[in-house]
């Protein structure tokens, strides 16, 4: 018997080939991002569901890995800045979180289910260069580097995930929307008593989600305000 035959009736007639992680980032990427599930992975490499369960952890750990996927391919794809450009620290940070949210909008409804610590440090290392360097010639100490840009990364992913997921409500930021209709609801009736918590439910839940034509508005400028005055007047005082 040819070898090649022997090598097939050994694995099976019409097994598929064995699977890995990298097969599956694969075939998501032929996947558009609202369409990305279990069995349309499946589907892509011939095989049944549950054969992903080993690789990925279940559909939660498969969302996480192709969100995390297109959101490196984002940044590695975005223009590198120069190095060694002598930028204001300012800019240098907004520069850093324009590329955060910028590759998290472009992961669309999966961001939904981005990790930030899937992404990981390695996409990210040059801008952390330019940032970093930026912020010890403004004369910020090693501490409060990592802390403005550890700030300006949470902020910034938040914003892409409001951006690309506007019904979503962004992690740690308000609670649900769902959770804001019921508040409103239970204050309704007392809001002669607490007018200004009244007035702010009502408002957050008006401004739920953005209409069909209006974009959701992020809130990263202006948490780039505050945290840009704040971490300068921390430095100022050191």
């Amino acid at each position: 018997m040819p070898a090649a035959d022997q090598s097939a009736q050994g694995r099976g007639q019409g097994r598929p080939a064995i699977l890995s992680r990298e097969k599956i980032i694969a075939a998501s990427r032929r996947i558009d991002a609202d369409r990305v599930s279990m069995q349309a992975v499946a589907a892509a490499l011939g095989v049944d569901p549950t054969a992903l369960n080993y690789h990925v952890g279940g559909r939660k750990g498969l969302l996480a890995l192709v969100a995390a996927d297109r959101m490196i391919a984002a940044i590695e794809s975005a223009p590198a800045a120069p190095l060694g450009e002598d930028v204001g620290w300012e800019q240098a940070l907004r520069d850093y979180a324009a590329l955060v949210r910028n590759a998290v909008v472009s992961v669309g409804p999966l961001a939904e289910h981005l990790d930030m610590e899937r992404v990981g440090i390695d996409p990210l290392i040059a801008p952390l260069e330019r940032a970093l360097a930026a912020l010890d010639r403004a004369g910020f100490d090693e501490e409060l580097s990592v802390r403005a840009v550890g700030a300006v990364s949470h902020a910034a992913a938040a914003a892409g995930r409001t951006a690309a997921c506007p019904a979503v409500p962004p992690r740690g930021r308000h609670g649900s929307r769902s959770a804001h209709a019921g508040l409103v609801d239970a204050v309704e009736a007392r809001s002669a008593e607490f007018p200004h918590v009244a007035r702010l439910l009502s408002a957050l839940r008006t401004d739920a989600a953005p209409g069909p034509e209006e974009p959701a508005d992020d809130g990263l400028d202006e948490a780039l305000e505050v945290l840009l005055a704040g971490f300068a007047a921390l430095r100022d005082r050191r």
